[in-house]
């Protein structure tokens, strides 16, 4: 939440060429169909995690799309005191395959940057 008194943002990141983990996606799937689809998901969520912080607290909520660490630190200059994420957990053999998001904010965000451990209430 903003110590400014603005509203909290929730945000989300779609990243359209991940949906599969792969560069390729299968013939019979449409990448569009399936970004789509994602992003109502991720609204959905988005939507059930606003609903469930305290009702006098404003909250926006926004799914954005690109690369998940260039897309939150972007956001971050926007008057953002705190960005907090979550870590997925994958552990050190995905992490070297798959990058990490955490880690990649951690060193290049231009605030703070809290990073909540998978499974943490």
């Amino acid at each position: 939440m903003s110590g400014r008194g603005g509203p909290g943002r929730l945000l989300a990141v779609l990243e359209p060429a991940l949906i599969f983990g792969v560069d390729q996606v299968p013939a019979a799937y449409s990448l569009g169909e399936l970004a789509a689809s994602e992003r109502e998901r991720l609204v959905r969520a988005l939507e059930e995690e606003a609903a469930a912080i305290a009702p006098d607290v404003e909250v926006e909520h926004e799914v954005l799309e690109g690369s998940a660490v260039e897309t939150l630190g972007a956001a971050a200059q926007d008057g953002v005191d705190l960005l907090t994420v979550g870590s997925r957990a994958y552990g050190p053999v995905r992490r070297v395959l798959l990058g990490g998001v955490s880690s990649g904010l951690v060193r290049s965000s231009p605030v703070p940057v809290l990073v909540v451990p998978r499974g943490a209430d």
